[in-house]
């Protein structure tokens, strides 16, 4: 926590003088077990998107919870712009990583200029 502080402290020194900064939050968290033979498809990720992510996480003990105390805190915008996850159970497959990685890079594009990126990835993903 102390080196994120940190990061954020650093990106709004960088733009106090400008204007508010704008870090992007988002993420892509599994915990695999490389044991099990039933892959994760897209279909088993639930996806948050925009401004269903500070309604569905800002009150819980998510670390994007503590992304959106931190841009409160700090005065920075945060931007919401994807959170997926999916219950424990085998390796993702390709097709779910390639969809969830193209949309977020995406997002990124549309939601430019960013001065910085918040991303959850708690979990042990493993890929096909």
């Amino acid at each position: 926590m102390r080196c994120l502080t940190l990061l954020l402290v650093a990106a709004l020194l960088a733009c106090a003088q400008s204007r508010r900064p704008r870090i992007a939050v988002a993420g892509i968290m599994h915990e695999s077990n490389s044991f099990s033979s039933v892959k994760t498809r897209l279909a088993d990720f639930g996806v948050r998107r925009g401004e269903e992510i500070p309604r569905d996480y800002a009150v819980t003990s998510h670390e994007v919870a503590g992304y959106l105390e931190g841009a409160r805190k700090f005065d920075f915008e945060a931007v919401p712009l994807l959170m997926a996850n999916a219950t424990p159970s085998g390796p993702v497959t390709d097709e779910a990583l390639n969809a969830l990685t193209a949309e977020l890079i995406q997002r990124l594009k549309a939601a430019a200029p960013l001065d910085g990126l918040l991303l959850a990835l708690h979990g042990a993903m493993v890929t096909e």
